[in-house]
């Protein structure tokens, strides 16, 4: 889940769908605290985001160190997200085109064993 690389277009989509799903909900929240509604439903759309945070929060920094990994960058980058505007370093990483020496994050691929059946060994 740690180990490889992600390019832009692996990055990317999931990354659209996080902030269009985090954003929406805030913007629910904000019109419903601004709409006066029942504090049950302010209470369910505010749980509904805080499960979908925790659920894809593992996720999301395997992603994350995947694509920095496409960078020839450690996964330890991303702390920096953690600082005020650190989370830029996040959207410039996910902007830049892959390094090949970023080749070194990859897993190493096992030796071909021959067999008796496949196009290879004939």
């Amino acid at each position: 889940m740690f180990t490889g690389r992600a390019g832009r277009a692996e990055y990317w989509n999931p990354a659209f769908l996080q902030v269009a799903v985090v954003w929406g909900a805030v913007l629910v929240l904000r019109v419903l605290d601004g709409a006066a509604a029942p504090a049950g439903a302010v209470l369910v759309v505010g749980a509904a985001l805080v499960l979908w945070v925790l659920v894809t929060a593992v996720p999301t920094i395997a992603l994350n160190t995947r694509r920095l990994h496409d960078l020839n960058l450690s996964g330890w980058w991303q702390v920096l997200a953690l600082a005020p505007y650190g989370w830029v370093l996040l959207v410039v990483a996910g902007l830049l085109p892959g390094r090949p020496a970023g080749q070194r994050y990859d897993a190493a691929r096992p030796a071909h064993v021959p067999c008796a059946g496949c196009e290879r060994c004939g």
